[in-house]
């Protein structure tokens, strides 16, 4: 009895196993075609030359030795870094702000929670056509309203200003996601104990020391999940700047998804292209990696 008992569990058991493996085969070649296939393809591309109508030539790591004398790849790497420390630290900052106010639940505090985060769900192709009707030189809104209270001064050239152009389209970029990071800081400071609030107030601190010494480090899980998300983010960004600027005609707003899709796509330079896919995507993973590690290394 004791047998027949075993052999029907070793039955249960292996048939359990094999719809287990069934369930697994689909996600698992959806997730090797799409994309561990194409990020080793990269990686490959990356030492030849192959622009998809000639014959691939190996030239070993020529791609990326041109790479760092391209004065378009250059400004582009920079652009993305003005770009991404812009948008890191403005989007976090506005919306630990607006967190720290809003994360009472109250009728106006939801009213505003579904305001801030409204952006968030539009399409950034359209919120990037808005934004460039907005900046307009001669019809846009900002400088109508700066020229009609006699600011001439405040009426900028907000997209076709080399030095101002990258903090424009961060602004937009900040518009759009700063309501999303805004509900990840409202979640973290709802966990946060209550219990630690009422021994500070009986210890007589005020709100600086209680948010310095309380609010703060409980938020520093949030907080990273907050950077590291939009640091992701901002390296990859591509349609804010292809929609608002188009890269600029010299490259000068240039980030390194654009370059990377005018050199793909329009010049068909799929080798060197891959070479900069290759150098953004371990950009991303070393700036990652420290991150957690100075996370770590504070906590």
């Amino acid at each position: 009895m004791h047998q027949v008992v075993l052999r029907k569990a070793n039955t249960l058991t292996t048939g359990n196993g094999l719809s287990y493996l069934l369930f697994l085969v689909a996600p698992m070649a959806l997730y090797v075609i799409f994309f561990i296939i194409p990020n080793v393809t990269t990686y490959l591309y990356s030492f030849f030359d192959y622009n998809m109508f000639e014959e691939m030539k190996f030239n070993g790591l020529k791609n990326y030795t041109d790479l760092f004398k391209d004065r378009k790849f250059v400004m582009a790497f920079q652009n993305t870094l003005i770009y991404a420390i812009t948008v890191i630290i403005g989007q976090n900052a506005l919306a630990l702000g607006f967190a720290l106010f809003l994360y009472r639940t109250s009728r106006v505090n939801n009213f505003f929670r579904v305001l801030f985060y409204l952006p968030a769900i539009l399409s950034s192709i359209a919120i990037g056509f808005i934004w460039g009707f907005i900046y307009d030189p001669t019809i846009g809104i900002i400088n109508t309203a700066m020229n009609n209270v006699d600011m001439q001064q405040f009426a900028l050239n907000w997209l076709g200003d080399r030095p101002l152009v990258m903090f424009s389209i961060a602004f937009v970029h900040i518009w759009q996601a700063v309501g999303g990071a805004t509900i990840i800081f409202i979640a973290g400071l709802i966990g946060i104990p209550a219990e630690l609030y009422e021994s500070a107030k009986i210890d007589g601190a005020g709100r600086w020391q209680t948010f310095k010494s309380i609010t703060f480090p409980q938020l520093m899980p949030v907080t990273l999940i907050n950077v590291v998300l939009t640091t992701i983010g901002c390296f990859k960004s591509f349609d804010y700047v292809y929609v608002l600027t188009g890269g600029g005609g010299d490259g000068s707003s240039n980030v390194l998804a654009t370059l990377l899709f005018k050199t793909g796509f329009q010049f068909t330079r799929i080798g060197y292209a891959s070479s900069i896919a290759v150098i953004l995507s371990i950009t991303v993973t070393l700036i990652a990696i420290v991150q957690l590690r100075l996370y770590r290394e504070d906590k």
